[in-house]
């Protein structure tokens, strides 16, 4: 891996520094702990990837989606940016939300069993891309629900 994954990673430990995450930071660390392995497990990596970001949003949804996907995204997620965002801040914040539901459709390849043997991961440059992908929604989610949160308590 490179310095940038290193950090990009690093900054999202730091971000989930909180007790209330502790199933988020167990998905996400079993997903860089699949890649430490050798050969690396980058199905079970792109897995928990996935794990953590679903967790966190049903964390930040309090039981109003059982499930990740895009419905949901649209549906509970993007009518709450209207609190946070405004102008064009507001339109660049729903755009990265729906890159968000392409990434949560990437992951359905990996997440599902395929019906074959022996079912692979993706290769490990694709891996890396969505780690680093993941660990960024997953980051700016972690922002978005704290901002939330304060404006729910102001």
């Amino acid at each position: 891996m490179d310095e940038e994954f290193a950090l990009n990673r690093q900054a999202t430990i730091a971000a989930l520094n909180k007790t209330r995450y502790n199933g988020v930071t167990d998905f996400f660390d079993q997903a860089y702990a699949a890649l430490d392995e050798r050969p690396a497990d980058t199905r079970h990596a792109v897995r928990a990837m996935y794990e953590a970001i679903e967790n966190l949003f049903k964390l930040m949804l309090a039981g109003q989606a059982s499930r990740l996907g895009k419905t949901e995204i649209d549906k509970y997620l993007k009518p709450k940016m209207t609190s946070l965002y405004n102008g064009h801040d507001l339109d660049s914040s729903k755009l990265m939300l729906s890159s968000l539901s392409e990434w949560v459709n990437g992951m359905q390849q990996y997440r599902h069993a395929p019906g074959v043997t022996d079912p692979s991961g993706p290769p490990l440059d694709l891996a890396i891309f969505i780690l680093s992908s993941g660990s960024s929604y997953l980051r700016w989610l972690l922002q978005i629900y704290e901002k939330l949160a304060e404006n729910r308590y102001n």
